[in-house]
Formats: C-alpha cells, structure tokens, sequence
C-alpha cells in the first residue's frame, strides 16, 4: 500500500462528493468530533472521508509499529507463529490491515514466516476497506453484524467461539460495551493469545484494564509486553521517522481552509459550522499496549 495513493483516491471522492452536492456537505462535515463522548456518524460516507483523511496516515503507521514490536517479539522468543489468526475488534476501514499489508511489503522475513488469517468486525459499512492484497500469505474478510449479539448466541448449532490468537482493538475499544468485553474470555479456544489494543483517548486504558480483569476472572494470566504512549517516547513527525511515508502538501493544506476552498454559504451562514480538519501527521496519537495472555 501507497499512504499517498490511498489519501489522494479518498479526498478526489470526497471533492466529487461536495461538487456533485455542494448545499449541506460542509454541515454534515462538521459531526467530525469527540469531545462531550460524541460519535460521528459514520454511516454518511463524506464522515468516513474526512475522518480517514485526518486520521489514516497516522493509525496506519502506528499499527505498523505495533505489528513490527509482535512480529519481533515472537521472532526474538523464537516464538513459532507461522498461522496467525487475526481478529480485528471494529475494523473500520481495515486500517490495521493496511499496517500489515504495508509492513509485509517492507519486510520479507515477517511476510514468508508470519502467514496470516485476518477477520475484520464492524457493524458499520466502510468504504475503502482493502480489497486485494500483494501477497498470498495473507487472506482476509470483513465481516458487517453485531459481534456481541454473535458472542452470546443460544443456538447450539452455532459455535460461538474466538479462534483467533491475536485480538486487535484498532481505536475502538472505547466505543465498545463492558458486556462484550465480559463475554470475549469466555469464547477464547487458545491457550496463548496477544491482544494489540490502541487507544484513542487516555480514558480508553480504563477498559484495558477492565477487560484483563475479566481474563483473570476466567482463569487466565497477562504479560504488558510493549505500553507506548507519546508523551512518554516524545513527538516527532512521521515522515521524518520515515521519509518514503507522505503525506500530500496539498491536501494537507485543503482540509485545514475546507469552508474556504467549498462552502457556498460562508457569508450568510448562520449555523457557524467548523469544518476545518487539518490531519494528524506527527505520532502524538500513537497511544497503545501489547498484551499476552495465558490460560493457567
């Protein structure tokens, strides 16, 4: 994957989007937020443009990071994980398949010794989620239902468990309720399992803590292996980490004056709507633990 290709396809869309329907777009733009526990919504597709547009270059980077700490862990520990079995919690648009599709392109030992099976859950319909990949030794699907709903199934011709030995919250496990992360130790089929959770906010480390609880509840122990938080490691611009890894100037520049460059209504507007969203590109939102668990 090219971070470039991809964050140019998604703002062309979403320039057609608001040339084709230029009276309200900006409006709907402007769900784009989180303070006071707001959740976009995301089943508009402009919302989903924007948000990737702001925040894609960097997940991606940071899931790239926490593939390279696993991969490392296990090659270090001579760990044998030839048949990975990936679970995505709320996939979203795949981000942290990309990270890994862009991780295996860099690195031909991870990609020929680390196969993997990638399962990604959300009950929203993203768009731009990967559709092929460049090597055969990943496959994938998305999956679109309620995985709770899924988890508690009294249907005995249902099998309900979780054969997946890396579990991967990709920033959402803030949005996810306490039932669910009750259920999930219960479902487990391996005896060793990694958990790879990145958080979107401080607050998010709440239900870390609440669902390694839970696994210790129901018979199991952890291991923090890797706890990386920016304030701790300090902020750095990702190209500068790595400098093949761009971000476009000029769409940079475009989402920070978007009323500027597409609103039609700016000077009789009363609704005051801010728009501007100008795209993380440094690592202040990389925020992130890698845990491994064990059954006694």
């Amino acid at each position: 994957m090219i971070i470039k290709n991809y964050i140019e396809t998604i703002y062309n869309d979403l320039k057609q989007y608001m040339y084709m329907y230029s009276e309200g777009v900006l409006c709907e733009l402007d769900d784009l937020y989180f303070y006071d526990n707001h959740i976009p919504d995301y089943n508009k597709y402009c919302v989903q443009q924007l948000y990737l547009l702001r925040y894609s270059y960097a997940y991606i980077f940071e899931y790239m990071e926490m593939y390279t700490l696993l991969f490392g862990f296990f090659y270090s520990n001579r760990i044998d994980y030839r048949n990975c079995e990936i679970l995505s919690i709320g996939s979203g648009a795949g981000l942290d398949l990309y990270a890994l599709d862009s991780l295996y392109n860099k690195n031909l030992y991870y990609r020929d010794n680390f196969p993997i099976n990638y399962v990604g859950l959300d009950i929203i319909d993203w768009q731009y989620t990967p559709t092929i990949l460049n090597n055969d030794n990943c496959t994938f699907k998305f999956n679109l239902f309620d995985f709770y709903n899924f988890l508690i199934n009294q249907d005995p011709y249902i099998d309900t468990n979780i054969y997946s030995n890396i579990i991967f919250f990709p920033k959402s496990i803030g949005e996810i309720q306490d039932e669910l992360l009750k259920v999930i130790p219960k479902k487990i089929y391996y005896d060793n399992i990694y958990l790879l959770i990145s958080f979107a906010f401080d607050e998010d480390r709440l239900k870390k803590n609440n669902i390694l609880k839970y696994f210790l509840d129901n018979g199991f122990v952890y291991e923090i292996l890797f706890d990386v938080k920016v304030d701790e490691i300090g902020k750095k611009y990702i190209n500068d980490i790595c400098k093949d890894y761009i971000y476009p100037e000029n769409i940079k520049n475009i989402l920070n004056e978007l009323t500027n460059h597409f609103c039609t209504e700016k000077e009789n507007c009363r609704l005051n709507c801010n728009v501007n969203r100008y795209p993380v590109i440094t690592n202040r939102k990389f925020n992130y633990s890698i845990i491994k668990i064990t059954r006694l």
